[in-house]
């Protein structure tokens, strides 16, 4: 069996290119391309993008980076009823 890092999945995905296509980076990331464009015109996206011309890329090492940090943040709910404090501040932080 092989133990393949995030990094070796998104160059399969790319076809082995080191800068990926926007398009494709949102493929990979499970995002619409215009919701990371928005959130570049809003400087609130993580990854950095390398411009060629009108072209936006990103590099195949930060997107597998982000997947990473993304993964390792995942917050496993617990079972049962949440407390009322917890639903309270979910109410919240979703307005």
């Amino acid at each position: 069996m092989h133990d393949y890092t995030t990094l070796d999945l998104v160059l399969h995905i790319s076809n082995g290119k080191f800068l990926i296509p926007l398009k494709r980076t949102a493929d990979i990331l499970g995002l619409e391309s215009q919701t990371i464009r928005n959130r570049l015109s809003e400087n609130k996206f993580s990854l950095s993008p390398v411009r060629d011309g009108r072209s936006i890329f990103f590099q195949a090492n930060e997107i597998a980076d982000l997947i990473d940090s993304m993964r390792s943040a995942r917050v496993v709910p617990k079972k049962g009823r949440p407390k009322k404090s917890v639903s309270c501040a979910l109410k919240n932080h979703r307005t």
